[in-house]
């Protein structure tokens, strides 16, 4: 995708709510962090819209990497489409921080537990991300 490493908090969820939320007191802050995105039926118009408003909120300044899930319809297409990984690097093209497509997490895909909030790393040239944080313990 985009190669780079940054470490941050992780904040994200699935595109369009996080979209919907927008101007609510439910929208995260993503300053400092790596975003982490999903979403189950976008259309690419749909992936482009929501791209484009976060990046007029300003959301793009203040992350240091995305990380684009599982997006089933997109991925599910029997049909050649452009990708939601492919319209977020057009409209992030302006900016240097990295991108990493990772199918452990989304809609109808086994699901890695992604812990909001708790530190992680990403290093997209070797396509690879990390949590840091201890975020499960076993009750003593």
């Amino acid at each position: 995708m985009r190669d780079g490493r940054a470490e941050g908090r992780l904040v994200g969820g699935n595109l369009g709510r996080l979209a919907l939320s927008a101007g609510t007191p439910y929208f995260p802050d993503f300053t400092d962090s790596i975003m982490f995105i999903e979403s189950f039926m976008p259309t690419p118009g749909m992936c482009d819209e929501y791209f484009t408003q976060m990046k007029q909120m300003g959301v793009f300044n203040r992350v240091r990497g995305v990380i684009v899930g599982h997006i089933h319809s997109l991925q599910s297409s029997r049909t050649e489409q452009i990708q939601m990984e492919d319209i977020l690097l057009k409209v992030t093209s302006d900016y240097d921080f990295p991108i990493l497509k990772a199918n452990e997490f989304g809609h109808n895909c086994p699901n890695t537990v992604i812990p909001i909030g708790g530190m992680a790393s990403l290093d997209a040239g070797r396509k690879e991300w990390k949590i840091l944080d201890v975020c499960v313990t076993e009750k003593a």
